[in-house]
């Protein structure tokens, strides 16, 4: 399968530019156990389709912030895909201040993983974006209208 890499950008800027403030923010601190009950639900602004698989981007995310007490220890962000789900997904965890992120494995329902996200971050507040990849398949066919995500904060020893 060839990649037109140029797309992927012109789609994760278009992405970017249409999206603009995040659906949902929430604070979160490294290691804190919460209550994770209820997952953040994100309403997609419209979608776009993947030039790398049979999936959908949504053009919403979450925005997170993750305080840090200094480099040192490795951040990571437990990222598990709501039992509601009808299709699998791909999440994209985005460091807003350097746009470098990570990206997990394809999630089904109720499914997990740990993402290891940082290990640089100096003292202080630092914001994350999550996106997704939804898998064309179950519910997904040609519009991807909203996700949600669990996501749990950790160290990685």
């Amino acid at each position: 399968m060839r990649v037109n890499i140029r797309a992927f950008l012109s789609a994760i800027a278009i992405s970017l530019a249409m999206a603009g403030t995040a659906d949902a923010q929430y604070q979160i601190a490294p290691g804190a156990l919460r209550n994770a009950s209820q997952p953040i639900i994100v309403n997609c602004q419209g979608s776009e389709r993947s030039p790398f698989s049979n999936a959908l981007l949504c053009l919403g995310f979450a925005e997170i912030t993750l305080n840090s007490d200094g480099p040192g220890a490795m951040v990571g962000l437990n990222l598990t895909a709501p039992n509601t789900h009808c299709s699998e997904v791909q999440y994209f965890v985005q460091r807003v201040a350097t746009e470098r992120g990570v990206t997990s494995n394809r999630l089904g329902p109720g499914e997990s993983e740990v993402l290891p996200i940082a290990d640089d971050l100096p003292r202080g507040a630092h914001s994350y974006r999550i996106w997704a990849w939804g898998h064309i398949g179950g519910c997904m066919r040609d519009q991807f209208l909203s996700f949600g995500v669990f996501a749990e904060p950790t160290i990685i020893p």
